[in-house]
């Protein structure tokens, strides 16, 4: 488990190597916070609707696999 506080190392595997790649350890909330901050500034929108809602499909299929109960809309 990440300790949230050191970069995050990704290997990506690509023509028989691996190529490791760093990224900055941020709360998700962070990026949140910058993508309605440019917006904010005049910059477009990077995700859709229908993005939130293939996420959340996905997020329900993983939810059902494990035998966790899925929310259903109120």
């Amino acid at each position: 488990m990440h300790d949230g506080r050191s970069p995050v190392r990704i290997g990506i595997l690509g023509a028989a190597r691996i190529a490791p790649k760093r990224f900055p350890s941020r709360p998700t909330y962070a990026y949140q916070l910058g993508a309605f901050a440019a917006v904010l500034r005049g910059e477009p929108v990077k995700t859709t609707p229908k993005d939130a809602v293939d996420n959340m499909t996905v997020i329900d299929a993983i939810y059902r696999a494990a035998g966790i109960l899925v929310r259903e809309p109120v």
